[in-house]
């Protein structure tokens, strides 16, 4: 069991992860229309079980124990034209294997953005992020963990842009230290 002082500290329960690296920026102007405006990025590989003493490669991000929860944070910013809208979304997905085939454990919750008006200029950028809470252990999460963020865009206007940041997921935020136990530590 952990000390007392460790047992009140909430940074000892939370592990933040960077689940998707780096930003993208898109500019619908430089989409086509016919292509539905559509950008998927899948993340890096989250061992949620890995044991630090084990030898070996480690999938690109370990946590040294099993988390009960998450919050996965997609941050953005955006300024539209008139007539143009987005929506940032996307998955949380799982799988036994760290190279086998990922299957959708959560729907990430989707946000949509539009500009309304006559403005025909892109507006100032915006902030806005996608957040959502996930049980990992009620809906049976499996050991690799993977964010796949998807932004769509709407095809008939152009001008556009949205700018997605680092996708993170914060393991066992829902853990405070009065309701936390310490063999977790």
């Amino acid at each position: 069991m952990g000390s007392p002082a460790i047992l009140r500290n909430l940074g000892h329960f939370i592990n933040v992860v960077p689940a998707l690296e780096g930003a993208t920026q898109i500019n619908s102007g430089a989409l086509s229309a016919g292509a539905g405006l559509v950008i998927t990025a899948t993340g890096i590989t989250i061992d949620t079980m890995r044991n630090p003493l084990a030898t070996g490669a480690a999938a690109a991000v370990a946590l040294k124990r099993r988390p009960f929860s998450c919050v996965v944070v997609i941050p953005f910013s955006y300024g539209l034209a008139s007539g143009q809208s987005w929506v940032v979304g996307g998955l949380l997905q799982h799988c036994s294997a760290s190279g086998g085939t990922y299957a959708t454990l959560a729907t990430l919750n989707p946000v949509t953005v539009t500009k309304v008006g006559s403005t025909a200029t892109v507006v100032s950028p915006t902030l806005g992020r996608s957040q959502t809470a996930v049980d990992l252990q009620q809906l049976g999460a499996k050991r690799f963990l993977k964010v796949r963020v998807t932004v769509t865009g709407n095809g008939t206007a152009t001008g556009g842009l949205i700018r997605r940041g680092t996708a993170v997921v914060v393991f066992n935020a829902d853990q405070t230290p009065a309701t936390a136990t310490g063999a977790r530590g």
